[in-house]
């Protein structure tokens, strides 16, 4: 029996081990689609582009708010509020509000 425990706890030793590197590396990845492809499309010439990029980053704080509702990432959405589309000021109007109805 006592092997048996031995074994469980080196197997969920092991499995924090991993989750703390499958963690990083999703960190890591994500931050760079955002520096390598949101960075530059969320000012793309053409408003449905920069729409997606808006309404896709509203997503993410939503579901990742640890990651994603930060400063560094907030200000394009504030940018975005002066956009002279209304289709993307709309967007970001509900990126915004997608975090005003969370519950804490």
């Amino acid at each position: 029996k006592q092997w048996y425990q031995r074994r469980v706890r080196g197997l969920q030793s092991k499995q924090k081990e991993l989750r703390s590197h499958l963690d990083g590396f999703l960190t890591d990845f994500m931050s760079q689609i955002f520096s390598g492809l949101f960075v530059h499309r969320y000012r793309d010439c053409r408003a449905e582009i920069r729409s997606i990029c808006i309404q896709e980053l509203g997503h993410w704080m939503k579901h990742l708010p640890s990651h994603f509702l930060k400063d560094q990432y907030l200000k394009y959405v504030g940018w975005t509020l002066h956009d002279r589309h209304a289709e993307v000021r709309l967007k970001s109007v509900l990126a915004l509000q997608g975090l005003y109805m969370i519950e804490d």
